[in-house]
């Protein structure tokens, strides 16, 4: 996998930013991380900035032109439905044509923070949960995604052509095979009981290693300059 950076974001003052995008084998998927601080924070924005900025942000991310997957620590309390905020909150989701996939507690009082958020029309299907061992007060979001494999291509089917004999190839694949009985002498002398490989006829230019156990046919190929095994 190759990672791609993808700062060409721009940054928001309500919230911090960071993204990745994965190069996979057939296609890509980008991460995009936020943290939005807690009221409490001296680096706190009013909620409608959020908003307005958070809007801006998805103008962007939403038309990644593949998957994408949005996540982080928004500090909203998405488990209150009857919050004016969260509705809020919801319908900017929903107008981007978004999912938030968390429906379970992801703070140590019992409310919802931290989302995973994607297309509704992504194929990805994230499959969310958590652990309530923590060192922090927040809980851990693991997250499966569905992502397809890529089969490996079929080996490449090559066809043998016709060999033209005439003076000049004879003298050329002899030529190649005293070469390829110098390449396998190393072979020869860790293999006992084996004989020196030889040339058995110049008309069909057939190098034999011969050994105790086994014995390696090679016939050459003129257009390939050089060999590949018979069997």
């Amino acid at each position: 996998m190759v990672l791609e950076d993808t700062s060409s974001i721009p940054q928001f003052s309500s919230f911090e930013l960071s993204s990745v995008t994965l190069q996979l084998p057939q296609s890509k998927i980008s991460f995009f991380n936020i943290y939005r601080p807690p009221s409490s924070s001296s680096f706190s924005r009013p909620f409608s900035r959020f908003l307005d900025e958070f809007n801006s942000f998805l103008s962007v991310a939403a038309t990644t032109p593949h998957e994408f997957v949005i996540t982080g620590d928004f500090n909203k309390h998405l488990d209150n439905s009857s919050d004016h905020a969260t509705s809020q909150f919801i319908s900017v989701l929903s107008s981007f044509n978004l999912i938030q996939h968390v429906n379970f507690p992801t703070h140590n009082k019992n409310h919802t923070l931290d989302l995973v958020i994607t297309s509704a029309d992504s194929s990805i299907a994230p499959f969310v949960y958590t652990s309530l061992c923590s060192p922090s007060d927040h809980f851990p979001i693991f997250t499966k995604l569905s992502i397809s494999s890529t089969p490996l291509p079929p080996p490449t089917q090559h066809t043998a052509l016709p060999m033209i004999v005439g003076p000049s190839t004879v003298a050329h694949h002899r030529a190649l095979a005293l070469h390829c009985c110098k390449a396998h002498a190393k072979i020869n002398s860790k293999m006992p009981n084996s004989t020196p490989c030889k040339i058995v006829t110049p008309k069909n230019f057939i190098l034999k290693l011969c050994t105790r156990d086994c014995v390696f046919d090679f016939g050459f190929n003129r257009c390939s300059g050089g060999f590949s095994p018979n069997r």
